[in-house]
């Protein structure tokens, strides 16, 4: 039987994660273990873990609580691959859940599908005030309740991503051979190792919604106009390297495209006309048959704002 290691990066989450704990506690499947790392949380969030494992001793003998001084996300979840005993590895966010029969359904998939590397997961949005949204799959290339997910970039600048860390299971080795999440980039980090095992590995998919994002949508907008974008844009190239190697693959070129977009639109809402001009000029080359490529130009020809 495959066991899972359950992979938890834990940074000043202190009210959310005891759900999150209590989610894994409660899955149906149960061959797991969990591996928490505190990247330096300043609100008492590890604390708050102690005080659930002390509450819930059976469930405790399956976790580790590790620590680190703050590096990132990133970091945190190579520590945690690094640490794991078992060959998949399922990830979650500390302010994320999972509904009990969760890992059972995906360990089901894997078992449908051994020669996967990669496990998917439909996933909703809280969006607060009582406000679920279940995630837009589009042009998913089969039809049921799973299937491969062969056109993994086609699906991706078509939809939410089709893969989100809270709702992907994916085999150590193949992590391990993309060299794991980058370590030098603030923002995208998953989405370059989405992107990696997609073009290494094949995917398998469940269309059934059993995870659950859980995010203020106005703060998340805000989030990403206000970070600012990398000077050294190493998602950017990667994916360009990437590109280089399997230019033939669909959607890869859009995919990055979109990329570019994002970075265009941060330095168009901070009013940095240079920078998003930068930006823009490698969406066009990388997606120029999309309506909102020219409508950027628009944005940066006129003085229209854009929130």
């Amino acid at each position: 039987m495959n066991m899972i290691s359950v992979v938890i990066p834990l940074y000043d989450k202190a009210t959310q994660v005891r759900d999150t704990l209590t989610a894994v506690r409660k899955q149906t499947f149960t061959a797991y273990e969990v591996i928490i790392v505190d990247d330096g949380s300043t609100d008492g969030s590890p604390d708050v873990v102690r005080e659930y494992l002390r509450e819930y001793g059976d469930f405790a003998r399956q976790v580790r609580l590790l620590d680190q001084p703050h590096a990132g996300v990133s970091v945190a979840r190579n520590k945690a691959i690094a640490e794991s005993r078992f060959d998949w590895i399922a990830f979650l966010d500390a302010d994320d859940t999972w509904e009990p029969g969760y890992l059972q359904a995906q360990y089901n998939l894997l078992s449908k599908y051994p020669f996967c590397d990669v496990l998917g997961a439909a996933y909703g949005l809280n969006q607060g005030g009582g406000k679920v949204v279940r995630a837009k799959l589009s042009t998913l290339p089969f039809e049921g309740t799973d299937g491969v997910l062969d056109n993994y970039f086609k699906v991706a600048i078509n939809s939410h991503p089709p893969l989100t860390t809270s709702a992907t299971i994916a085999r150590k080795s193949a992590i391990q051979e993309v060299g794991g999440f980058p370590e030098n980039v603030s923002s995208g980090e998953d989405l370059l190792t989405w992107a990696r095992l997609a073009i290494n590995g094949r995917i398998a998919f469940n269309t059934k919604c059993m995870v659950m994002h859980n995010r203020d949508p106005h703060r998340f907008n805000r989030d990403q106009l206000t970070r600012m974008p990398s000077k050294d844009d190493v998602v950017g190239g990667s994916l360009e390297g990437l590109f280089r190697q399997h230019a033939g693959i669909p959607g890869l070129k859009a995919y990055i495209g979109a990329w570019h977009k994002m970075r265009a639109r941060i330095y168009l809402s901070n009013s940095m006309k240079k920078e998003a001009w930068t930006e823009w000029r490698k969406l066009v080359r990388f997606h120029p048959v999309h309506y909102k490529t020219w409508a950027y130009l628009l944005v940066l020809i006129c003085p229209v704002k854009v929130i």
